[in-house]
């Protein structure tokens, strides 16, 4: 794989919950088979249910590294999401908190990263609840974090994110988990990439450890090209 031959040298910092977990595992899976990948040091941040802490944490920890990493990374959880969430408010406290680590850690690429999915009730379940009229929470948070996930696609168009979203609502074929709620539009888990809802199973996690890879590799040319202007290295675009 050659995107994992690219990053090898790199060190890369990820601070996350329990989908992040599932995330190294399948990188793991991976590198048993092509070799081992960067030196990739990661922790738990903040508390689920609470995003705000998690940039606290993310920002604290960073700083307890021996050295700046290479690449540096953070993701919120599905639980960080609910039917209060302002995703605008959520939105402008993470890239606030990229933004300021960007100034201080100049070396080091921030890779923003889209927010995970759940699934969504089977249909017979969501006429269920639409017959008795209680609320389809599952398919409303979705929508919650479809707002938020947009922002940051718009944010960091032109520069490598990790879309997670993405990966984890992509069928095989390439089309999209897409679903409308009261007129909105949004994409929800692949039923298929999970056994719980919301945590990544085998498939799911392999699909994302695999884009993560990639992400990785297109963060780190990016800085390269950052770092040198006179280079001939352009800024891909995200597969």
């Amino acid at each position: 794989m050659k995107d994992l031959d690219d990053i090898r040298d790199l060190t890369v910092y990820f601070g996350h919950q329990s989908v992040g977990a599932n995330i190294l595992e399948g990188l793991r899976d991976i590198e048993t088979r092509y070799g081992k990948g960067p030196e990739l040091k990661d922790s738990l941040i903040g508390r689920n249910g609470d995003p705000e802490s998690k940039c606290d944490d993310f920002a604290m920890k960073l700083a307890g590294l021996s050295k700046p990493p290479d690449i540096a990374l953070m993701k919120f959880c599905y639980l960080d999401f609910d039917q209060g969430t302002d995703p605008e408010k959520l939105f402008n406290r993470y890239t606030a908190t990229l933004g300021s680590l960007e100034q201080k850690y100049p070396s080091t690429y921030f890779l923003a990263v889209t927010a995970p999915l759940t699934t969504r009730p089977a249909a017979w379940r969501r006429l269920v609840k639409k017959i008795i009229g209680s609320p389809d929470v599952a398919s409303e948070t979705n929508v919650t974090r479809a707002a938020f996930n947009r922002l940051v696609a718009k944010r960091y168009e032109g520069r490598p994110f990790y879309d997670l979203a993405r990966v984890e609502s992509t069928f095989p074929d390439g089309s999209r988990n897409l679903f409308s709620w009261n007129g909105q539009t949004a994409v929800s888990l692949v039923d298929a990439y999970t056994d719980d809802g919301g945590h990544l199973n085998e498939e799911g996690r392999t699909r994302a450890a695999v884009e993560l890879i990639h992400t990785l590799a297109s963060a780190a040319r990016a800085k390269s090209a950052r770092v040198s202007p006179d280079s001939s290295v352009k800024t891909p675009t995200l597969r």
